[in-house]
């Protein structure tokens, strides 16, 4: 940035010659503003195209922006890079959160052990092995997977907390894995 920056002096000059005004924010701003923008995005890459996107915008309204009584060049170049950067910096975290999610979704879509033995022709021969299972255990197989009942009902139907009823569906299931194959 140029050492001193008369604003009034520059918006009279750059009335005159506003290609020249151009050229001069271009020369003595474009590499403090993308430090700027960088610091904001982690990405110099970005910066660069926000100041230069910044730069493009201020082209089209330059005629109109330095007509305006009190315009400030400098704190209006700084709010347009702050603004764009957090903006980016915003959309691709969110990018990135729904990509992790988009992850996470294909995994759990993938067929588990309980799936494939629920979605197996011997659904009759799971029922022989649910019923071979513990009291407490089998309740709560029988109505998690056979009745399609949510942990929360189940524990309510039961009378006993999640937490003991999501440790007996994992000491079923293992159970069940162990008697079909299903080692883990």
């Amino acid at each position: 940035m140029p050492a001193s920056f008369d604003n009034d002096q520059f918006l009279e000059l750059a009335k005159k010659w506003p290609v020249a005004g151009l050229q001069y924010l271009h020369k003595h701003f474009y590499h403090k503003l993308v430090h700027i923008s960088r610091q904001r995005t982690n990405n110099l890459q970005a910066s660069e195209d926000i100041v230069q996107e910044i730069f493009s915008d201020l082209w089209r309204k330059f005629d109109k922006l330095i007509a305006q009584p009190g315009f400030l060049v400098v704190p209006y170049l700084l709010m347009l890079v702050r603004n764009k950067s957090i903006t980016y910096y915003n959309k691709s975290t969110i990018t990135r959160s729904l990509s992790g999610d988009s992850i996470d979704s294909l995994i759990s879509s993938l067929p588990t052990a309980e799936d494939q033995l629920l979605s197996s022709d011997s659904l009759n021969q799971l029922r022989v092995l649910v019923n071979k299972l513990p009291h407490k255990d089998r309740e709560c197989v029988r109505l998690k997977y056979f009745e399609g009942m949510s942990n929360d009902a189940i524990a309510y139907a039961l009378r006993i907390s999640k937490k003991t009823v999501e440790k007996r569906l994992t000491s079923g299931i293992r159970q069940l894995r162990k008697y079909n194959g299903f080692q883990k």
